[in-house]
Parts: C-alpha cells; sequence; structure tokens
C-alpha cells in the first residue's frame, strides 16, 4: 500500500537536519516527475489536470500548479527519439507505453509525498495527494481515489473560495457517485453547492459595486465549476432517503425580502403575500411548492403557514413568489 494512500508516515523531528534533507529529495522527485510529464506530453500521454481538463468542453481551464517551470526543467538531450542525459533508465522505461508512464508518475509521486511528509511540508503533500487521486480518478480506480481524497477534501468544504479546491470536490462527488455511496455524495455535492453559490455572491457583488467597470466583470467566470444539474439531482436523491435531507436557504439564495403588503381574500377567509430572492446558482430547477411559517414574536405558538400554489421554475437571477393560506388571523410577522 502506498503512503500516501494509508500508512500515516510522521514528520521528522525539527532541528535534526533530516526534514530539510527529506524535503530536498522530495523537490528532486518532483524535478523527474515534471520532466517525464513534458516527454509524456509529446506523446500524447497525459494525467491527473490535465487529463481532466482536455475532457472538459471549455478552452481556458485553471490547472493545479499554473506556474512557469520553464527555468526548473533543464533541456533534455534526445537520441534517436530517447531522452538521454540526466534521465534515469527507469524514467526512460516509463516512456515505454502509456500504463508505464501512470506507473511511474504514481511511483515517483508516492516517493516524493514520503519524503514531504517526513520534511514536514504539510501544503506540498497535500497536493500531491491531489495529484495521487486525480490520478486514479482518471484511470478509473474510484475506490482508491475517493481513499486519497478524503484525507485533503475536509478542509476544502470549509475554506474560502479556490478553483482548484472546489474542482477537487466536483471530482471526489463523482467517485463518490460511481462507488453508489449516496450519503456522502450528497454531503459533499452540497458543500460544492454552497461555495459556488458563495463565489456567485461575490460576483454579484463586484458586478454591482464596480464604478470602474460597470459592465459584467466576465473576467471571474474564467474560474467556473461546472455543476449543473448538481442541484436537481440532489433534490431526486432525497426522495429516495429514509431521514431529511436539509440545506440552509441562505447557501442557495441571496437578498430576501419578504413583502410588508399582504392582500386579503375579497370574498373568503385568508390573504396572499410574496416573497422575492436571487438565486446563486446557475441552473434551472422546477419544485412543487415553497412554504413559509409565519410567527408572532410576542407569542412564538401562534403561527400561520403559507404556501405556493403553482410549480415554481427556479433560473439563475431574481425570483418572485406568491404565498397564500386560507387563514385570517391577525398576526405580526417575523
Amino acid at each position: 500500500m502506498l503512503a500516501g494512500a494509508g500508512q500515516q508516515q510522521q514528520p521528522a523531528i525539527k532541528g535534526s537536519g533530516l526534514a530539510e534533507l527529506a524535503a530536498n529529495r522530495a523537490e528532486l522527485y518532483q524535478l523527474q516527475r515534471r520532466i517525464l510529464d513534458s516527454l509524456a506530453k509529446d506523446k500524447g500521454w497525459i494525467v491527473g489536470w490535465a487529463a481532466i481538463a482536455e475532457s472538459k468542453p471549455v478552452a481556458d481551464v485553471v490547472l493545479v500548479d499554473t506556474s512557469d517551470h520553464s527555468q526548473d526543467v533543464p533541456s533534455v538531450p534526445m537520441s534517436d527519439g530517447r531522452p538521454t542525459g540526466i534521465l534515469s533508465e527507469t524514467v526512460q522505461s516509463a516512456l515505454e507505453t502509456q500504463v508505464d508512464y501512470q506507473t511511474a508518475f504514481e511511483l515517483l509521486t508516492d516517493a516524493a509525498v514520503r519524503l514531504f511528509i517526513l520534511g514536514n511540508r504539510p501544503k506540498s503533500t497535500e497536493t500531491l495527494l491531489g495529484d495521487q487521486a486525480l490520478l486514479k480518478f482518471h484511470i478509473g480506480d474510484y475506490a482508491s481515489a475517493a481513499q486519497y481524497f478524503q484525507r485533503i477534501v475536509p478542509k476544502y468544504l470549509e475554506n474560502a473560495w479556490s478553483y482548484v479546491q472546489a474542482e477537487m470536490l466536483r471530482v471526489y462527488a463523482r467517485c463518490l457517485k460511481e462507488l453508489h455511496r449516496r450519503d456522502e455524495f450528497m454531503r459533499v455535492t452540497l458543500g460544492l453547492l454552497s461555495k459556488v453559490a458563495a463565489r456567485n455572491r461575490d460576483k454579484q457583488s463586484l458586478t454591482i459595486h464596480s464604478d470602474r467597470q460597470p459592465q459584467p466583470l466576465t473576467w471571474l467566470d474564467e474560474d467556473a465549476v461546472d455543476v449543473h444539474g448538481s442541484l436537481a439531482e440532489l433534490v431526486t436523491l432525497s426522495t429516495e432517503l429514509t431521514y431529511n435531507f436539509t440545506a440552509q436557504l441562505g447557501d442557495f439564495f441571496s437578498d430576501l425580502v419578504v413583502s410588508p403588503e399582504i392582500i386579503q381574500y375579497p370574498n373568503k377567509d385568508g390573504f396572499v403575500m410574496t416573497i422575492e430572492c436571487r438565486f446563486l446558482i446557475d441552473d434551472v430547477l422546477t419544485f412543487e411548492k415553497a412554504r413559509m411559517r409565519l410567527i408572532d414574536p410576542n407569542d412564538p405558538s401562534q403561527e400561520i403557514w403559507v404556501e405556493s400554489l403553482e410549480t415554481i421554475e427556479l433560473k439563475q437571477g431574481r425570483i418572485r413568489i406568491g404565498l397564500w393560506s386560507n387563514v385570517c388571523h391577525d398576526v405580526n410577522v417575523r
């Protein structure tokens, strides 16, 4: 079993010199892997983030590592189409077949992970574990991919927006779906949608309040994550659960306004009121009913439920919903 997947390597004791040595050796493994990746790309072989980027319909995708490593990777002499010079026989043999390349990629990454853990480099370790997870996902080993993701994903659900982290959550959710781990899939997907909605809320705020650029801030769309259909899938799966699966209203809506105007029915008991809000997910969802509870702040036991009478289609942007009740009662709305 690879250390990155299951075994818990312990960091070296600070001040012993071992940590620095291990980190330096790990960087050498990374350099070797980047050379291997560069040569494999010439053959059309790609794994990890690059492979996922190839499968996406959009042209511009932010990868895990967007920095320029041209100065880090020395030129590689070639002879008869085969790499020579600084490349070891192991790396050369890794270019025989695509399977050999994927195996070498995994072994080099795992070696670097072990050393980065020993060198107490948690960020570098996390990045490489992500590489391993994406490699396993690309080759269809969803169980192993999920095992790697479990080590790095929990903090992603808590952190602020990052395209890389959001994309990791999306891929992790796909692994859980393939493994039929429904509850975990719903939890991770809900977390992803909440992050996407929060990002869209921030984009909307910047667009509205930008004095220098009145036009829509299209540059913010460059880090968009495709979650089309995810919310509808969550709703469908929730109907199969034996327990209630709930989400906070603020995770998907903003600018909620309850109209202070309550219109009484002219010929019968009851009234109608409206609410307005902004739906933050770039998707279309139809649901049967919206309900809201009105309570008297002076007497919480006094309550009235109002609900919509028609199906509602949600689209990203501002929506207005009418809520009805056949109850006639004086109550202070809160």
